[in-house]
């Protein structure tokens, strides 16, 4: 006996495709033609009117938000569907939640299920029963596939050799080795960023030092492991990521990162990210490859960062040294209740209080200390030992200032070196054209040095010149300005003209201005193109005279 009836074929059929990945999506051409194939059979089984929902292409079925889904339910729902096909359970869903909630619909408004092996009534409880192995066995083999995937990763992660990418600083060697970057300039970088962490001893200070400085550091460029490094002024992240990361002090790490899954809106929502604690970590593996520092710096580094912290889980930590007068903030602590002791200031004077209990139970503050004379008190120790090795320690850090560069300077100085270029060309093109016409406006052929100058300000002839001059000059100056300026402005966007609309603006500079009225004499006189144009066009007989025409 057929389980389809004239009443299941009196509603639509709905196809429902979906592939789990991009990925998927891009290469796995075949499956996604079988399952278009479904429309087909949908019609052979005697339905006219079919609906494909393949709005989640791309989506994994494993409980996340799916629009095509819900469409399908809510279609369901209104029963307007006689069929539902698919090309097997787990492209309906890969959890119990989806699939059973699906399995209910269509019973409640007898709609079938079918795949490539059957047609399936939700109320025959024989159907049932097999509709819900299906998915059971669907989502097991997810969650195998998962198991099995994850475990080989570990696996070669535990030898080292598994190398998905690497940070800026590295290369990929073969497929499982690592090595420093060959190109100096990356290595000096990123140096400098932790040479300069051990002096000013917080990631922020970094950040703003480099960026005031105008020092680029290498990211990895978004293209691929091919395309290498590009570099950029930092972003606060990029210097905490250089600073955090173990690879820099040649360690191998797997799983440094966790997922946390919660429930929105009765969805499954995934946070990737999530950072684990170091002593959780899947795989460290230390002297691994080449390092930038060594791993007590490393570790030395990420408690300097921890105690900088100022946030709310900050409690317990130092906090990064700030403006003031005083001496200790971030180191006291209550004797009372333990919590850190805050620091106010009236005028130059700073006090040490507890507001633990006023701020959490609403009584009085713990202690108020003046800062006087705790601080004279550690200035005072702090001094005496340091004092026999103030000399020794001046006169070391003299002939380390003296006999080394920093990273910076050198980073500088090969900026300034790229510069060299341009500045012969200006001054070829441009300062030494100008300083040699002064030169020899100082030297006449009779008289003495300003006989030149005379001679142009004594003839009155002159005068005219000059007046026509800048009665030529001055309007022509402000629409070469008023035409300028939004030129100007476009050319600060990035575009694929900026650099041909650079050329024909700087050209005609080069040329020099002699060199442009000769040639435009030339261009503009009897025999040059402009009149030859006129003459062999028929708009003239003879040449006009464009130039040096009275006033």
């Amino acid at each position: 006996m057929t389980k389809i009836t004239a009443e299941h074929l009196a509603r639509r059929a709905c196809v429902y495709i979906r592939q789990s990945t991009a990925d998927q999506l891009a290469h796995n051409h075949e499956s996604r033609r079988r399952q278009y194939g479904l429309v087909d059979r949908a019609k052979q089984l005697g339905w006219s009117n079919v609906d494909v929902i393949d709005d989640d292409l791309g989506r994994s079925g494993g409980g996340i938000a799916r629009p095509g889904f819900e469409r399908l339910l809510a279609t369901i729902c209104d029963s307007r569907v006689g069929a539902v096909l698919a090309i097997e359970a787990s492209r309906l869903a890969r959890n119990g939640r989806d699939w059973h909630t699906l399995i209910e619909f269509c019973g409640l408004v007898g709609t079938l299920i079918v795949d490539e092996d059957g047609i399936y009534d939700p109320r025959h409880p024989n159907d049932r029963l097999l509709l819900g192995m299906k998915g059971t066995m669907s989502e097991l083999e997810l969650s195998m596939f998962r198991q099995r995937s994850q475990e080989a990763l570990k696996q070669k992660a535990r030898r080292g050799a598994l190398v998905l990418g690497v940070a800026a600083g590295y290369v990929k060697v073969g497929r499982d080795r690592i090595e420093k970057n060959p190109d100096k300039r990356v290595q000096e970088a990123l140096q400098l960023v932790f040479t300069k962490f051990a002096e000013l001893q917080s990631a922020r200070q970094v950040h703003i030092w480099l960026r005031e400085d105008g020092i680029e550091l290498p990211v990895k460029s978004r293209h691929g492991e091919v395309h290498g490094v590009v570099w950029r002024l930092p972003a606060y992240n990029i210097v905490h990521n250089i600073l955090t990361n173990p690879i820099y002090a040649g360690a191998y790490a797997f799983g440094r990162t966790k997922s946390r899954v919660s429930l929105e809106g009765g969805r499954k929502h995934i946070r990737r990210g999530v950072q684990k604690p170091m002593a959780e970590w899947d795989v460290l593996i230390k002297d691994h490859h080449a390092a930038y520092i060594t791993w007590d710096e490393f570790e030395r580094n990420l408690r300097v960062i921890a105690n900088n912290a100022t946030g709310m889980s900050s409690a317990f930590s130092r906090g990064a040294a700030r403006k003031g007068e005083l001496l200790l903030p971030g180191l006291l602590r209550c004797g009372h209740c333990g919590r850190k002791l805050h620091v106010h200031y009236s005028g130059k004077i700073g006090r040490y209080n507890c507001y633990g209990a006023r701020t959490n139970h609403g009584a009085a503050r713990c202690i108020s200390i003046s800062g006087l004379s705790i601080d004279a008190a550690i200035s005072n120790e702090v001094l005496r030992v340091l004092k026999p090795l103030g000399f020794e320690a001046a006169l070391r850090a003299i002939e380390a200032q003296s006999s080394t560069t920093t990273a910076a300077e050198r980073q500088l100085d090969r900026t300034a070196l790229l510069a060299v270029p341009g500045i012969l060309v200006v001054l070829l093109l441009f300062i030494y054209p100008f300083l040699h016409g002064l030169v020899l406006s100082f030297e006449p052929k009779e008289g003495g040095g300003l006989a030149n100058y005379l001679r142009f300000f004594s003839q009155p002839f002159l005068y005219n010149t000059i007046a026509t001059t800048l009665w030529v000059a001055i309007p022509t100056t402000l629409v070469n300005v008023g035409l300028a300026l939004p030129i100007a402005f476009g050319m600060r966007r990035n575009s694929a003209w900026q650099r041909v609309l650079t050329t024909i603006l700087v050209l005609p500079i080069t040329l020099g201005t002699v060199l442009i009225a000769e040639g435009l004499l030339t261009y503009l006189g009897p025999q040059g193109w402009v009149n030859r144009l006129l003459i062999e066009s028929g708009l003239a007989s003879s040449p006009i005279r464009l130039t040096h025409r009275a006033a």
